[in-house]
Parts: structure tokens; C-alpha cells; sequence
């Protein structure tokens, strides 16, 4: 009888040890390698009602700048996909727009013998119209549920996410071009604008800073 407690004691701290082990050499999958193999659905109507819908939008600036909290707030990126230019009222700027979850587009078929290559697109049905009527702008056709996860780590995704301003640009530039540490100035640019910039994305800001460096000095 010891002899089995014994045993099946021992077996138990041996399976115990070995889901351990799994655990350390394969952690649980991120919220991004979840969203690639289970489907996602982000409701963000709330905040698109709170911030779009009540909001009076008599000018275009004021439907940028509703525009651009809901990019802030929700962690998503709509793009214009259709629009008519407003010639009876050049303040409200569009007749009629139609903005596009930045992730929305479909995936371009890949012809035999291509190289696969990876794409943000992730086909999101996510949009909105806004159409000008009665000296202002209203939201008459809206779909706020995305596809894909809405946080900061899947928006990087999205090279609008990661572009600095012209105001940020101008602070890094002299760090660009005095300093050979790129790991420092991406960890500044990260900490500072909350922009998590790739190597690649600082070896192309680099060269753009230095080319319009050069000119300047030839001028």
C-alpha cells in the first residue's frame, strides 16, 4: 500500500514538474496571436456615440477634431474612402465622406509563384458616412463593431500610428544627427510620444533626416 501512495505521489510531482516546464518554454499566446486565430469582435459604439453622435458638427474642424479623440480613446484608425467635395459651403469641406477602419481593406489575391506577404488588412467592416445637411454635418450610416483587437500593441500594426508630427520630428532631428544610439532615441520617441517605432522604421527616419540634413548644409 505505501508502495502505490509512494508511487502515485511521485507520479503526481513528475506531471506537476512537466506542466511547469511546458509553461516556461511555451508561455500563454498574446492578445495579438489570439486575434490571428480566433475571431474578435470590439463594439466600440459607446465611446462612437458619446463622441461623434451627440456632438454638434457645424464646422469641418470640429469633425477633425471628433475624429481624432475617437482615434485616441478607442485605438482605431478610419480612413476616407469616398467623399464629394461641399462647393455650396467650403467650412464643412465634404458634401458627403465615407470614413473606413484603417484594417478594412481585403487582402489582394496572391497570384501562383508570388512571395506571400503580410498585410495589415484584416477585412473590418467597421465605417461610418457623414453627410451635410441643414448647415452642419450629421452621421446618418455607422458600423462600430471592429474585427481585429482595438489596443495600442495591434495599432502599431498601422504605420499611421507609428509617423511622428512635424513637431515631434523637429525635437528628434538634432538628437538623429548627433547621436549614434539608435536603441536611446527609439526609447525616447516610445516614452515621450507614445509612438513604439520599429529598427526599420528609425533607419528610414534617419536617412529622410539626414538627406534633408545634407541639403540644408549645401544651401
Amino acid at each position: 500500500m505505501r508502495d502505490g501512495v509512494r508511487y502515485g505521489l511521485s507520479l503526481h510531482s513528475y506531471l506537476l514538474s512537466c506542466i511547469s516546464y511546458s509553461l516556461m518554454v511555451d508561455p500563454l499566446p498574446t492578445t495579438s496571436e489570439l486575434s490571428s486565430s480566433r475571431p474578435v469582435e470590439v463594439d466600440i459604439g459607446d465611446d462612437f456615440e458619446k463622441i461623434m453622435r451627440s456632438r454638434h458638427l457645424k464646422t469641418w474642424d470640429q469633425v477633425r477634431e471628433a475624429i481624432d479623440i475617437l482615434h485616441k480613446t478607442t485605438y482605431t484608425h478610419y480612413v476616407v474612402r469616398e467623399s464629394k467635395v461641399n462647393k455650396e459651403n467650403p467650412e464643412l469641406y465634404y458634401r458627403y465622406v465615407v470614413y473606413i477602419c484603417t484594417f478594412g481593406h481585403k487582402k489582394k489575391p496572391e497570384g501562383t509563384g508570388q512571395r506571400v506577404k503580410g498585410s495589415k488588412f484584416t477585412g473590418c467592416k467597421s465605417m461610418f458616412r457623414i453627410r451635410y445637411e441643414h448647415t452642419r454635418s450629421i452621421i446618418c450610416t455607422f458600423k462600430t463593431i471592429h474585427t481585429h483587437p482595438c489596443n495600442r500593441e495591434y495599432l502599431t500594426n498601422d504605420p499611421w500610428y507609428r509617423k511622428l508630427s512635424d513637431d515631434q520630428l523637429q525635437i528628434v532631428t538634432p538628437m538623429i544627427v548627433i547621436s549614434s544610439d539608435p536603441k536611446g532615441i527609439i526609447k525616447y520617441i516610445d516614452e515621450n510620444f507614445n509612438k513604439p517605432i520599429p529598427i526599420n522604421d528609425y533607419k528610414t527616419l534617419r536617412h529622410k533626416v539626414f538627406k534633408a540634413h545634407q541639403k540644408k548644409q549645401v544651401m
